[in-house]
This record gives structure tokens, sequence and C-alpha cells, in this order.
């Protein structure tokens, strides 16, 4: 799924779609998800092998707590 550029997609409209465990991509670059989102995703999404998530304004949009738990929980990843 590409979000990218979507500013009104946000943490529960992705919680909703991470509820898919079968979800294997994302695109969330520009978007208006926050932690909270990457948590939804770790926690319905194990099967989760790419999820472009990077800000290129130079200000982090997600914690590396948030990353570190996605990045723990998904059996195959690509986290860019």
């Amino acid at each position: 799924v590409n979000f990218n550029g979507c500013k009104w997609v946000t943490d529960k409209g992705l919680a909703g779609l991470a509820r898919n465990k079968r979800l294997r991509e994302v695109r969330i670059r520009g978007t208006s998800c926050t932690d909270k989102s990457l948590y939804s995703l770790a926690q319905f999404c194990p099967a989760l092998e790419w999820i472009a998530h990077a800000d290129f304004s130079g200000r982090p949009k997600f914690s590396d707590q948030a990353l570190k738990c996605l990045r723990d929980a998904c059996i195959q990843r690509v986290i860019c």
C-alpha cells in the first residue's frame, strides 16, 4: 500500500489497515503517522517485509524505539 504524500493518513487509519495480518508492504512518507502507527504495524503485521518512512526534511519522524520495536516484531523486513 502506498500512502506517500497523503497527509490525511493518520495513526487511526493505519491501525485499521494494520489489522490485515497479510500486509506485506507499506509506504508512509509524508503522512500524519506517528510512532503509534509503527507500534500497530509491529503488533498486527508480522509478515511485513517493507516499510518506507524516510523523511528527508532533516527531522526524524519516528523514534528509534518505535523503529526498533517494528524491526524486532517483523519476520522479514526492509526499513528505509
